[in-house]
């Protein structure tokens, strides 16, 4: 006789097995990769205007360097963790796509500032300095939201 939970349990991973179930070649795979990469890719672009100048468009992924980029790749597990459990995300405006592209991103940013020599001597000599303009810029948004 087999229990209740060992059947839910069967049913949840055939489940699983039938959403994974859609075979493709790898040529298929490729092409529906490199699709994904050009969606992230203008993503980065627009997204980096937001953040950044033109004369340096790592600006604010410097001042913490790969290491930043990881806590944020971090951050953005937590939330896919959470989808996973939920089933839902609370900010209406992020979807599974948006935080996936953007976990994405933050491993190709942690990658380019791994291999560039200069972020890591900007953390070591800059860290308190980095750590207090954010501080400064924080108590600056909540004057501006108090007012």
């Amino acid at each position: 006789m087999i229990c209740e939970a060992c059947k839910l349990k069967d049913k949840k991973i055939k489940k699983i097995e039938a959403q994974g179930a859609e075979k493709m070649t790898i040529e298929e795979r490729l092409d529906k990769m490199k699709e994904i990469m050009e969606e992230i890719y203008f993503l980065s672009v627009v997204k980096g205007k937001d953040y950044n100048t033109e004369e340096d468009c790592m600006e604010n992924l410097r001042d913490f360097g790969w290491k930043g980029c990881i806590m944020r790749m971090g951050d953005k597990h937590s939330r896919l963790s959470a989808f996973a459990k939920k089933n839902k995300f609370e900010v209406k405006d992020e979807s599974f796509e948006d935080t996936v592209k953007d976990l994405i991103n933050y491993a190709l940013f942690a990658l380019i500032l791994y291999r560039d020599n200069k972020s890591e001597k900007v953390i070591e000599s800059n860290l308190a300095l980095t750590a207090w303009k954010y501080l400064k810029l924080f108590f600056q948004t909540c004057n501006l939201f108090l007012k």
